[in-house]
């Protein structure tokens, strides 16, 4: 049952201080793979630190998945990617997939177009050490610290190893990471059915809780980069297409809850689908 609030009482309803900072995550299940790619760790320790319950997986089946809220994946290199029909089922009914392909734009097919939704995506692959995060990124910030244009650069090894044309990205992207060029978009998520898809070459792997750079100079900032970007993907507003909103009630949905807007603007746009549909949006519940 919907809980219904007049726009006056939005704000005592729900706290003044929600109102003026990114909307809470839960705490969720997230899976991930236990056999690990050359940079020698799983990832799970970004899992960890994004506030979240990391699950081993020895495959990625349908019973393997059956139950988990997201899924970490590290695609290794010289592994494209070739497609999963249990990934792709699992995200449209809900889960959140966060891949960070270290194979993105080789293969044939090419690595990363066979993901839930990327197959107009125009994909390259390119091992460099400059990544930039904008301000506006909802990796920028996040439990795992502040993240910018110079946390992931000057490395031993990649921190990025391509990128996706900024034109070719699915509708409703959100840039996440770019090259020094804002056209060459390096992590990026969309929404897809009930679920949502983070895509990126950040080889985080390395640089995490027993990586071969751990110790490097950028890898502080690689870890915050992957904590703050699955506490971000795991929010609980990847439910506003799960609620079966369309039109214009899904469109104002996830502007409030997918757009990562903070302060007075996320008031306003909370205020606002109060007033037009008599409920709070879902991530406010």
């Amino acid at each position: 049952m919907s809980i219904h609030f007049r726009p006056a009482l939005l704000a005592a309803a729900i706290g003044v201080s929600a109102l003026l900072a990114p909307l809470a995550s839960r705490a969720g299940t997230v899976g991930y793979l236990t056999r690990v790619c050359s940079g020698q760790s799983n990832g799970s320790s970004a899992i960890v630190a994004a506030g979240h319950t990391p699950v081993p997986l020895a495959n990625l089946d349908a019973a393997s998945l059956a139950g988990l809220d997201g899924l970490l994946f590290i695609n290794c290199t010289a592994e494209p990617y070739a497609g999963n029909a249990a990934i792709d089922a699992a995200v449209a009914n809900g889960m959140v997939l966060v891949m960070h392909d270290k194979s993105i734009g080789t293969g044939m097919p090419v690595s990363g177009t066979r993901i839930p939704g990327g197959a107009a995506l125009q994909l390259t692959s390119l091992t460099n050490t400059n990544v930039d995060v904008p301000a506006t990124s909802p990796a920028a910030t996040g439990p795992g610290g502040p993240v910018g244009n110079t946390s992931m650069d000057g490395t031993f090894y990649f921190t990025h190893r391509g990128y996706a044309a900024l034109a070719s990205l699915p509708p409703e992207s959100v840039v996440v990471a770019t090259t020094p060029d804002p056209a060459q978009v390096v992590t990026f998520a969309y929404p897809h059915g009930r679920g949502r898809v983070v895509y990126g070459s950040v080889p985080i792997d390395v640089f995490m809780s027993g990586g071969i750079g751990f110790n490097d100079t950028p890898a502080p900032g690689v870890r915050a980069f992957g904590a703050n970007l699955i506490a971000w993907a795991m929010q609980l507003f990847t439910t506003c297409a799960a609620e079966g909103y369309t039109g214009a009630k899904l469109t104002l949905c996830r502007s409030v809850c997918e757009s990562g807007a903070t302060g007075t603007t996320l008031a306003g746009r909370i205020r606002l689908y109060t007033a037009i549909y008599r409920e709070t949006p879902p991530c406010a519940r």
